[in-house]
């Protein structure tokens, strides 16, 4: 399998899904987020930079539960399970091997992550527009119903019937037939398995040693939209990671005048454990078709601060690519890298 520009063009154009029963502002800030994002609806992306790019893919399926009838304390839940898998593309480098028949690729990252979302519920949201104003709109879902061969007798007039059938009657139908009535609160569990390729020599002999490491992390994350449009989300793992040794040049005492010699790290990579701590806020802009994030993290075992600003467009069920662009900056490195990301949006399945 080749992770690269021509296979993520493969999903391009295929309808994104997600939660649809959910409030609109909520769903848009979701979906907008690129696949990368804890936080997303399923996709592919491309992130590129100066240095390198990385191209991640992200497959979910969703399940939910909408309670048949209103009554105090009502509320509905979402479950997204996601697999995801991301890889680098080096500078140079045209395609990468995400996996092959002996195994992983190097630098290839899965992940999977689980997260549970429940929001107040209410089918007879109070509204100012009239029983007219749904019979109306009843009637219009009935005729589009039938011009798609949905039976006269099989046919609900129900608030998730206008999305596959009405779309550009959903937000109207929201007010008139109920639904998220309050804060949407998430939490969920994630995990990620790597594969990292090291190479270094013996110090003594300079023999050329090449050792596969497996970075690994688990993370719990929770989070609400405090606001309208907006989610406010908090994340804490344990990782477990590995950094390779500087490289230098060392050569072997020898009285010949012919000296072997090796350029390269000359022990193994060092492995850490540290726990990252990190915050995100995400805001909708006001026109609905632009959000933003602003997200802090802390690796305690790096000792780094990380700041990341992405900017990006949202997509919507017609959408053949969705991106923006990421600001990002470290305490190490102290300066700014400036790249961006290209995505996919994409239903595999519901």
């Amino acid at each position: 399998m080749k992770a690269g520009l021509a296979n993520v063009s493969i999903v391009c154009g295929i309808a994104l899904w997600v939660p649809r029963a959910m409030a609109t502002d909520t769903r848009d800030v979701i979906q907008g987020a690129p696949a990368s994002a804890l936080v997303s609806a399923p996709g592919a992306e491309i992130r590129a930079s100066k240095e390198a790019a990385v191209v991640a893919i992200k497959l979910s399926k969703t399940t939910d539960y909408i309670p048949p009838t209103s009554a105090d304390g009502t509320s509905a839940t979402f479950s997204t399970f996601s697999l995801s898998a991301e890889a680098p593309l080096k500078k140079g480098e045209s395609d990468h091997a995400l996996a092959s028949s002996t195994g992983w690729g190097n630098a290839t990252v899965l992940g999977l992550s689980y997260i549970r979302y429940v929001t107040p519920w209410s089918h007879t949201k109070t509204s100012s527009k009239s029983v007219a104003a749904r019979a109306r709109l009843c009637d219009e879902l009935k005729a589009a119903a039938k011009k798609k061969g949905v039976a006269d007798d099989a046919f609900e007039c129900k608030l998730e019937q206008f999305d596959p059938l009405l779309p550009e009657r959903a937000k109207e139908a929201a007010a008139l037939f109920g639904g998220a009535t309050g804060t949407t609160w998430l939490w969920g569990v994630t995990a990620n398995y790597g594969f990292q390729d090291s190479t270094y020599h013996e110090a003594t002999t300079l023999a050329e040693i090449k050792q596969r490491n497996k970075p690994h992390a688990v993370g719990i994350v929770g989070g609400l939209n405090p606001a309208e449009g907006a989610f406010l989300l908090l994340k804490l793992e344990r990782k477990t990671s590995y950094k390779d040794d500087d490289a230098v040049i060392r050569c072997l005492a020898s009285a010949s005048v012919v000296l072997t010699c090796a350029n390269g790290a000359m022990k193994a990579p060092q492995r850490s454990v540290g726990n990252i701590a990190e915050i995100e806020y995400r805001q909708l802009f006001s026109d609905g078709k632009y959000a933003a994030s602003l997200i802090v993290s802390r690796d305690t075992s790096a000792g780094k601060t990380e700041v990341q600003v992405p900017i990006y467009f949202l997509g919507d069920g017609d959408a053949v690519v969705n991106g923006g662009v990421r600001l990002g900056w470290n305490s190490l490195d102290r300066k700014g890298v400036l790249s961006v990301f290209v995505g996919a949006p994409f239903k595999l399945w519901r």
